[in-house]
Formats: structure tokens, sequence, C-alpha cells
């Protein structure tokens, strides 16, 4: 698999979690930025979560989603930062390649 294809799978991935939830429900910013600053990113707590544990709102985007419904969930991650939590979900995707997509608790794509 060439360079280029791999990141424009990575951008159409990237444009269709953006587009993936027509449910009509809809938040004042469905993307959000990450409320990290650069110190806090490194010192953030981490801690692995069990698929039992992630947030509905988080497991019922992925499922409505055409693209990350395909992918198979590798590990999920929190992230506890002052303010908020962000879930770093890793997936694999059908070419055998790692993507990587943060949420917050709402279920909202998180952009880094």
């Amino acid at each position: 698999m060439t360079k280029p294809f791999y990141l424009l799978s990575f951008s159409l991935f990237l444009f269709l979690v953006s587009c993936g939830d027509q449910s009509g429900e809809t938040t004042e910013n469905q993307h959000q930025e990450s409320s990290f600053g650069p110190s806090e990113v490194a010192t953030a707590p981490e801690k692995a979560v069990a698929l039992d544990d992630l947030p509905q709102k988080i497991a019922a985007k992925i499922n409505k989603n055409e693209l990350l419904s395909t992918f198979t969930l590798k590990e999920i991650t929190k992230v506890q930062g002052k303010n908020q939590a962000v879930y770093d979900l890793t997936f694999i995707d059908p070419d055998n390649q790692t993507v990587i997509a943060s949420f917050d608790k709402s279920g909202n794509i998180i952009q880094q």
C-alpha cells in the first residue's frame, strides 16, 4: 500500500467520522478542540478501558459510522485532563493499518 493512498484513506476516514451521525442530534460544537495544553498532555494519567466501560454515546457513534464500524477495535485508553476525559480508540483497518480516533465522553470526535 502506497503512502499517498494511506494518507487519502485516513483523510477520508476523518471526513466520514465527522459526518457520520445524521440522527438529527446536534451539539453546539460537533468537533471540539482538545482542552489539554501541551504540558497537561505529557502529565495526564492514561488508563486502559474495557469495552464494557466505554461510554454508551461513543459506542453508539462507532456502530452508526459506516467506516469505523468496519474496523477492528484494538485498544481503548482514557486520558483524564483537568476539565475533561478523552478516549483514544485504536483501530485496525482492513489494510492492517493502525488508526487512532479521539472522542469526548459525549461521543464527539476531538481534533488535535
